[in-house]
């Protein structure tokens, strides 16, 4: 399947060939995970948008119009990034919530899985809740809306212009917001361990 390119493999798809599925997939699942590490999803896993990014891939092969003189490859990317930016702006607007209503799926596909325990669910909510809660009190209001800013899409001079600051006091905050991030992540994962 591999030899075939990615023309054939969607009309082999759209004949039912689930083997044509999977190997369209492999072949983007790499674009999908350097896209993902571009991303920023406060509190969320790195897979909670990999799994965006693969829904993303399947999408695009079910509305992948030939015709349009487009390549499937510009289009899927296309599709990928957008699908991404859409979860992290959601996860932003939803009161901080990171994707927690998504099923996992490995890299490798693995369809043996297919039962998620309803308080494994329950339990990761929970912590997300509380991790946003603690996260924003440990932001000062300053950090917090530069943080809804940027989750909203704003390029760093478009913040420093809103809000009436220099360049450099954005990307200073943003950093230090990332840092104050990551030890709040590691604390909560070390909390979750002992649990």
């Amino acid at each position: 399947m591999q030899d075939f390119d990615d023309i054939e493999l969607i009309k082999r798809i759209k004949d039912g060939d689930t083997d044509a599925m999977d190997a369209l997939i492999r072949r983007y699942m790499g674009a999908v995970r350097g896209m993902v590490r571009k991303s920023f999803l406060v509190g969320g896993e790195e897979e909670d948008l990999f799994q965006e990014g693969l829904i993303a891939i399947i999408s695009a092969v079910k509305q992948y119009d030939e015709s349009k003189k487009c390549s499937f490859s510009t289009y899927v990317n296309t599709c990928v990034r957008s699908r991404i930016i859409d979860a992290i702006r959601s996860a932003t607007r939803q009161k901080h919530r990171a994707l927690n209503d998504s099923l996992p799926l490995s890299d490798e596909m693995d369809s043996t899985r297919t039962y998620v325990d309803p308080v494994e669910i329950y339990i990761k909510r929970e912590r997300v809740d509380a991790f946003y809660q603690n996260l924003e009190k440990m932001l000062s209001p300053l950090q917090n809306e530069i943080l809804k800013l940027y989750f909203d899409g704003y390029s760093y001079s478009e913040i420093a212009g809103r809000m009436s600051l220099p360049i450099k006091k954005i990307d200073n905050s943003l950093n230090t917001i990332k840092n104050k991030i990551r030890k709040q992540r590691e604390k909560f994962e070390s909390v979750s361990r002992t649990v």
